[in-house]
């Protein structure tokens, strides 16, 4: 197995070992959620039009995982769960994430 083949975890997702993780003890409140989203979204190169050009900048947007209270999402999931509560262009990742956190709220997940 080579350095960057995907590897299972005990939760059978796959994860590249370089790409960040979130251990079970992560916290799960609402700054730390946003400080999540916004290491997620660091490489992305905003302004943005859309979801797919948010996703190109996701190192790994089907391994990158954020944890909301007992539950565990890669980035793709919350960005379809949360697709009616985003409001495209976003300017900032900072914009992007507050949409995120309300879309989170209004969905009874945070």
């Amino acid at each position: 197995m080579t350095e960057d083949a995907p590897t299972v975890t005990d939760d059978a997702s796959t994860e590249t070992e370089d790409a960040p993780t979130v251990t079970d003890d992560a916290p799960t409140d609402e700054a730390a959620i946003r400080e999540r989203l916004q290491d997620v979204l660091a490489d992305v190169a905003f302004p943005v039009a859309d979801p797919l050009e948010v996703a190109a900048g996701v190192d790994a947007p089907h391994a990158e995982r954020v944890v909301v209270d007992d539950r565990r999402f890669t980035a793709m999931e919350l960005a379809v769960r949360l697709e009616p509560h985003h409001e495209f262009p976003y300017e900032t990742a900072s914009a992007l994430v507050d949409d995120v956190l309300a879309g989170l709220r209004e969905e009874e997940l945070l």
